[in-house]
């Protein structure tokens, strides 16, 4: 129970890694605040973990969500987040995740690198003066080894936007350290969350299905479960000494 007395908050908590993220982190005995638009995932979050998390529907880009979700915390739990997960994110926002620079309008730029980046920053925005109160905080960013630029089917703007989250991660980690806050990164490969599992595994059909496990040393997709146990050792006290870095969990692609 290394997360016991620990307040997590977690974003893009209701799927895939964020929900994966919530279930692990209450497993190692933090109270977890888990917020996301879509209700149904945090239904079955909140059967499943109950009076041990709080799921808040809204929209992280909504000051007055953000900022209900945060009361909430306060009244049920007794305090502020001093665990940050920063789950939201994703290239399927775009009709097509390898649309090319020239065909993409400067909406699509635009909400590409929102989704991915501004989320992170106003969540850093609003929980940071409390954990420099405490003089203790742990925030984990969700990037990927797309930012490396590792993965040519994925797009310039979403390539872009998650080599920006690395330099947020690495930035802020100096930025923070002298009031006791580590700031720190996973960058996963290919994980079978239900939006790739549609949007690439199941599009890609059998034969494709094969090159794309051809290009993975270890031969398969993650699970979620996997990536939410190195999330869990990044927030936990068994990675103090470590700020600023970037864990690439990709079955060996890198």
């Amino acid at each position: 129970m290394r997360l016991s007395g620990r307040i997590a908050f977690v974003t893009g908590a209701a799927n895939g890694i964020g929900l994966a993220t919530s279930v692990r982190l209450a497993a190692e005995g933090a109270k977890v605040v888990a917020m996301d638009k879509q209700s149904a995932g945090l239904d079955g979050l909140l059967s499943d973990l109950g009076d041990t998390v709080i799921a808040s529907v809204g929209d992280i880009f909504s000051a007055a969500d953000r900022e209900l979700t945060l009361r909430r915390a306060r009244e049920k739990f007794g305090g502020d987040p001093d665990v940050l997960v920063n789950c939201v994110g994703g290239s399927t926002i775009l009709p097509r995740a390898d649309m090319p620079l020239v065909d993409m309008s400067e909406d699509q730029w635009d909400a590409m690198l929102a989704f991915n980046l501004k989320g992170a920053f106003l969540c850093c925005r609003d929980l940071i003066p409390m954990m420099e109160e405490r003089g203790y905080g742990a925030i984990v960013n969700l990037t990927s080894f797309t930012g490396r630029g590792m993965m040519a089917d994925a797009g310039v703007a979403y390539a872009t936007a998650k080599a920006g989250l690395v330099g947020f991660t690495r930035r802020l980690a100096v930025e923070l350290a002298p009031f006791g806050i580590r700031c720190n990164a996973i960058a996963p490969g290919f994980v079978m969350t239900e939006r790739i599992r549609e949007y690439i595994w199941e599009a890609a059909g059998p034969d494709g299905q094969k090159q794309l496990r051809t290009r993975i040393p270890m031969g398969r997709f993650a699970d979620p479960a996997e990536i939410a146990a190195v999330v869990s050792f990044l927030a936990s006290d068994d990675s103090a000494y470590m700020t600023g870095a970037i864990l690439d969990c990709n079955g060996g692609v890198l």
